[in-house]
């Protein structure tokens, strides 16, 4: 059986006949001898290549990498080779022809890729013979845990940032209706009325942070299951869930509506309930909604609660179990990845939920939301743009995302606010059983959250091709 040309096993049979040229000080190979990169990040290996000025102009290049130096191929950008266990985790990030780099990406490093990597390179001369030769040594991969160098500036930002799971659209419409109503009543004839409810809202202000005021009624209007049927919005239960647990919610992606989550989560029209007996479900939302008048109440008869620390203590905390509380883990800023086909969530920093779970010994339950990007375009905003850099900084002065989206209008379909009209399928993963940890250390959290982003991946692996994403796109974890 004839073997086609740059097969590995001929690139190997020719690196013993062609050994010499690696000896030749104008072929040279430059790669750091060792880098360090967390569980789950990316991580560049660096290659500059040279080769004598007078065999250019070349008739082919090809980049190889390869596990050690005699190890197995991993990876060549000529056939498009990649092996399956970096499947869809390498990029080559270099330019062989242009600046002589052959650099190469990979994402969401895993334990296992820690190895020497070296890069071969093989070039055919104007005579049709080719010359290979390659790094000795290679460059030493070390994955670490992941954790960042600042834990407090980590848990201050997995707090703050991961939990924000209603800045939408109708949101904010609702709550300007209700604040320029009380403000009418205030300054009206029936401010009387309007001073006895302020007067109320102080003595009532801590129940946004302990479990909220919903309403079965309002859960159950009719008008929501008009809202599930319109993009439709299914919700799909992989895992019983024992009811005499709490359990922590991660919700994915965040999406510029958090459709999902609220369908699911925030009313019964999708069946929570009966997909899960025994569970109350709260969505968490940033604090700041809940000092809005008359909005405070209509959103918590919801079963939506404040995403500060102490609604989630309370919460994870209840006696008896069969509590969930559910974050949108990415929050705020997430949102500005939303668009379709996205599949970038920025979680690993995201920690703090994982340490809550641990304080209370809470299940911690990965949930993917398939869909949920499909629903707006956005205005291009690239990392490093005007507009994001503009939206970034809007985001830490008023602690809300302000995505510029756009989608369908009522009677045409080329531009508008209303969402496309894009299936949502909200999958529940299988439970991560947690012990209770106090006081955990930073080792802990980020053993858990190692293995939370594990099975992440995994629900949306097993799911992606059922709803609609092709087997070659992968999650892209920031």
């Amino acid at each position: 059986m004839l073997l086609p040309p740059g097969h590995p096993a001929l690139l190997l049979l020719a690196g013993i006949l062609l050994g010499a040229a690696a000896q030749d000080p104008r072929y040279q190979i430059t790669q750091p001898e060792s880098l360090s990169a967390p569980a789950w990040g990316s991580v560049t290996l660096p290659c500059a290549f040279t080769y004598p000025d007078e065999i250019e102009l070349l008739r082919d290049l090809r980049v190889y990498w390869r596990r050690g130096f005699h190890g197995q191929f991993i990876y060549n950008h000529t056939e498009r080779f990649t092996h399956p266990d970096f499947r869809g985790r390498i990029t080559l990030v270099g330019d062989p022809r242009g600046s002589r780099t052959a650099s190469i990406r990979i994402d969401r490093l895993r334990e296992s890729d820690a190895s020497e990597y070296v890069c071969h390179i093989r070039v055919q001369k104007k005579d049709y013979k080719w010359e290979q030769w390659r790094g000795n040594p290679g460059t030493k991969l070390t994955v670490t845990g992941g954790r960042q160098k600042d834990p407090s500036a980590r848990r201050a930002h997995g707090q703050s940032q991961a939990e924000g799971g209603g800045e939408y659209m109708e949101i904010r419409v609702g709550a300007q209706c209700c604040l320029a109503l009380f403000l009418l009543a205030l300054l009206g004839e029936l401010w009387l009325p309007a001073l006895l409810y302020a007067a109320w809202l102080y003595l009532d202000r801590e129940t946004p942070a302990r479990g909220g005021r919903r309403s079965p009624w309002v859960r159950r209007w009719a008008v929501w299951r008009h809202f599930r049927d319109y993009f439709p919005i299914t919700l799909v239960k992989t895992a019983p869930l024992d009811p005499s647990r709490n359990y922590l919610f991660g919700f994915h992606p965040h999406g510029v509506l958090v459709a999902g989550a609220f369908g699911n989560f925030c009313t019964e029209a999708t069946g929570f309930g009966e997909l899960f007996p025994g569970l109350t479900p709260h969505l968490l939302m940033l604090p700041f909604w809940f000092r809005l008048p008359l909005f405070r109440d209509y959103i918590m008869s919801g079963g939506l609660v404040s995403s500060d620390k102490a609604s989630v203590s309370y919460l994870l905390g209840h006696e008896g179990g069969g509590q969930v509380a559910v974050i949108a883990v990415g929050g705020p800023p997430e949102s500005l990845e939303a668009r379709p086909g996205a599949l970038t969530l920025q979680i690993l920093s995201r920690k703090g939920f994982i340490k809550a779970a641990l304080q209370h010994g809470a299940a911690l339950v990965p949930v993917f939301s398939f869909g949920e990007n499909e629903l707006f375009h956005q205005v291009p905003n690239p990392r490093g743009s005007l507009v994001r850099a503009v939206q970034e900084r809007l985001q830490k002065l008023m602690g809300l995302a302000l995505p510029l989206f756009h989608a369908r209008g009522v009677f045409q379909y080329s531009f508008g606010l209303l969402p496309f009209r894009r299936p949502i399928h909200t999958v529940v993963g299988a439970p991560i059983l947690v012990p209770r940890t106090p006081c955990p250390s930073h080792q802990a959290i980020d053993r858990l959250h190692a293995t939370y982003l594990e099975r992440l991946i995994t629900l949306f692996e097993e799911h992606k091709t059922k709803y609609g994403v092709p087997p070659e796109k992968h999650l892209n974890l920031i």
